[in-house]
């Protein structure tokens, strides 16, 4: 069973949320993280968050693009998680900050599916 509680990076909490390959939608099993996130806001009126999204190295098979195609598609990530924050209480707004690193910062180096699919994710970072 998954663990409901974030991690504790220093006095910082941190989510992470992963996606399938080249998606930005949130799965369901996953929803429940950002629930978390939401009540954490509210019970934390002075703390804000970064939302951070990242792509894996393989989804796209033009190389020319692909560090663009990667970035966008962590923004997309970003802004969905953002998105599905704000339609849980839209006061949270203005605490929301988002950000693409797309394939620049893998969580695991791997040529891979066991790689690939633990860098497409979107790390949320409240401070």
């Amino acid at each position: 069973m998954k663990s409901r509680d974030p991690m504790l990076h220093n006095s910082q909490k941190i989510w992470k949320i992963y996606f399938s390959c080249d998606e930005s939608g949130i799965a369901d099993e996953n929803k429940w993280q950002l629930l978390d996130v939401v009540g954490f806001l509210q019970a934390n009126s002075d703390k804000v968050i970064k939302i951070i999204g990242h792509a894996d190295q393989c989804c796209v098979s033009n190389n020319h693009n692909k560090k663009k195609y990667n970035l966008t598609l962590g923004k997309r990530r970003a802004d969905a998680v953002k998105e599905y924050i704000i339609s849980c209480n839209q006061s949270l707004n203005h605490r929301i900050y988002t950000e693409s690193k797309g394939e620049s910062e893998p969580e695991i180096i791997g040529d891979d599916e066991k790689a690939w699919s633990k860098n497409r994710r979107v790390i949320v970072i409240a401070n």
